[in-house]
């Protein structure tokens, strides 16, 4: 056998295992798509142009067609992509990961999808992104609100013909060190772009696929970039529209009442804050928030936190245009207003004495308060995430926190202190008795 025959096999062997696995990711493909197709059709219309695979670990879907039953409106995807590390990655995808180990990496990237800007399919895909089906998307006297604009949600009264979308959703997870990054990535043909990374750590194999220990919070980020020629088209129509001057509305935008901000933004701005969104909607531009804790963070503790607390436990910052914004004071709860003293004092007395004559012969019924009860180790498993008092046997002074996990008949509080937060580990046999901040029955 000479040297060329020795060279020759193995490369023929190669290239007919890589058309063989070309051959066997088109198939699967196909096959599973051909499935998804059928299952979708009651609702909505697919058709597709070709499939193909690189040795990179890319697979391919070209010019997708999808039009929604008892609708004109057609969506088309230029080219749908789904990569990772090498054709390992593809094979495994066909298999559907059967040895539930996560691909060390995989990226989903959509090109170019184009659509109606009044087309059903993406208004709903749309309010179900921005978390309300009744707030700026849907509404039409909301485009012109803070988050309206924001948002983009004017963009049919704009007369915007269609829209274009180019996005990738993607993570990196490295075994080793129990990280990962997820990376989104969306652009939307003159109007913004916006960029997400997430970084956790902690993170095992297993709860990458929804097992195991909850991952911390590292560091996350998200950068929103709004087009200045969008900007200067909404306010001109906006203003055009409440029959304004462009400044005028602007003013008007930013000086509306409290409870406005609270259901349009979900929070009341501080002066902070309310400074940045001005330049935004005024000049547009780059906003970029950060959050890099001191310490790592319990994803599933922080609904436990007031929202004004979580500014300084997650360490978040804000920047427009590169420029820090020192303040980021904000409220959740309107203000009470206060009763003129000697009105009160009218009324009070009347308001007592109805409530002791129960004038419908009705017991009263008590109003259930929250609380510290004391509440058995066997039932603490209902109140994960619940604000708790611990007593030990060796302690007389309380550790207060929030319960976190139950495991191996110990339980995990984390604490926060005034340098930052600890989790403590009380073993059932050290407990002396344990009270959960809930309401009475």
């Amino acid at each position: 056998m000479n040297i060329k025959t020795l060279i020759s096999i193995p490369l023929i062997v190669t290239a007919l295992a890589y058309v063989g696995l070309k051959g066997f990711i088109y198939y699967k493909t196909k096959t599973e798509l051909d499935k998804m197709i059928q299952t979708a059709a009651p609702f909505v219309q697919i058709e597709y142009g070709g499939i193909s695979s690189d040795l990179n670990g890319t697979l391919s879907i070209d010019r997708v067609l999808m039009t929604p039953t008892g609708s004109y409106d057609e969506i088309s995807i230029q080219q749908l992509q789904i990569s990772g590390d090498g054709p390992v990655f593809l094979f495994n995808l066909m298999q559907g990961f059967k040895d539930k180990t996560p691909p060390a990496m995989m990226n989903i990237a959509v090109k170019r999808l184009e659509s109606p800007v009044s087309s059903s399919f993406i208004n709903n895909v749309g309010a179900r992104l921005t978390g309300s089906d009744k707030g700026a998307w849907k509404d039409k006297t909301e485009s012109c609100s803070l988050a309206g604009i924001i948002k983009a949600s004017g963009l049919k009264e704009l007369g915007f013909p269609g829209l274009t979308i180019d996005g990738v959703i993607g993570y990196q997870y490295d075994e080793e060190s129990n990280e990962v990054e997820f990376n989104i990535n969306y652009e939307l043909a003159g109007v913004e772009s916006s960029s997400f990374s997430l970084k956790l750590s902690g993170l095992s194999a297993a709860g990458m696929i929804g097992a195991g220990d909850p991952p911390e919070i590292q560091q996350l980020r998200l950068v929103r970039m709004i087009e200045p020629g969008y900007i200067k088209q909404m306010i001109t129509m906006c203003a055009a529209n409440a029959q304004q001057t462009p400044d005028e509305f602007i003013n008007s935008v930013l000086t509306r009442p409290a409870k406005h901000y609270l259901n349009n933004l979900g929070f009341i701005p501080g002066p902070g804050l309310s400074a940045m969104f001005k330049q935004l909607i005024t000049k547009a531009g780059t906003l970029e928030i950060q959050a890099s804790p001191s310490s790592s963070i319990n994803p599933a503790t922080l609904s436990a936190y007031k929202t004004s607390d979580l500014v300084d436990l997650l360490g978040i910052t804000v920047r427009y245009n590169n420029i820090p914004v020192k303040d980021l004071s904000i409220s959740t709860q309107l203000q009470k207003k206060t009763r003129d003293p000697q009105k009160a004092t009218v009324t009070a007395t009347p308001t007592v004495q109805v409530e002791k004559k129960n004038l419908a012969g009705k017991p009263i019924k008590k109003r259930p308060r929250l609380r510290y009860i004391e509440t058995d180790l066997d039932e603490l498993k209902n109140y994960l995430l619940y604000r708790v008092r611990v007593y030990t046997l060796d302690n007389n002074i309380a550790k207060q926190g929030v319960l976190i996990s139950i495991k191996n008949q110990t339980i995990n509080v984390e604490e926060l202190l005034h340098s930052g937060k600890m989790t403590v580990h009380l073993h059932s046999s050290r407990i002396a008795r344990v009270e959960v901040l809930r309401r009475e029955e």
